[in-house]
């Protein structure tokens, strides 16, 4: 980048300091987002059944341009700065599955080289909620032995590192 650009660049910065209370304006969001590596949560959800353990997975939607072939994911979402790490999984179990967070426990964190659209860090949270996830075509147990095809990107390594982490622990009664 040219000094000038980027003499520009910092212009544009105060100004959206000084004139937008600091926000990114919408338009600008998405490069933003590209830009510069944003936390974001990721909320496995664990249970023991018959088949074993087993994890919580949701359905992309048909037509997602940045993840075609509706892929199977972890719910998951944007940490925002205002946020504790409770708040932001308790954010994203309210908006993806209606249901509050008791306990969560991070287990690793993930600095993504290959997504799509962002530059995200993932925390990946054991979470327990405060019922039962819903299930759907949209949105199943799977024990990690047969996760469903395709799965996200990461997110079967998201769940193997939690199987693990589990292994080494009590299971819960």
């Amino acid at each position: 980048m040219k000094a000038e650009r980027a003499a520009m660049l910092a212009e544009l910065l105060r100004e959206m300091r000084d004139t937008a209370g600091g926000y990114f304006p919408e338009a600008a969001w998405p490069e933003v987002h590209r830009t510069f590596a944003l936390p974001y949560v990721e909320l496995v959800i664990p249970r023991y059944s018959a088949r074993g353990l087993e994890f919580y997975l949701r359905r992309r939607p048909d037509g997602d341009v940045h993840w075609p072939g509706s892929p199977w994911h972890i719910p998951g979402g944007l940490w925002r700065v205002a946020q504790t790490q409770r708040e932001a999984c308790e954010a994203t179990a309210q908006r993806e599955l209606g249901l509050s967070v008791r306990s969560l426990r991070e287990v690793m964190t993930y600095k993504w080289p290959d997504h799509p659209y962002a530059n995200p860090i993932s925390h990946v949270c054991l979470c327990e909620l405060s019922g039962l996830a819903p299930l759907s075509d949209a949105g199943a147990f799977f024990p990690i032995s047969d996760l469903p095809q395709p799965v996200l990107l990461h997110h079967d390594e998201f769940l193997l590192a939690c199987a693990h982490h589990l292994r080494r622990e009590p299971a819960p009664a």
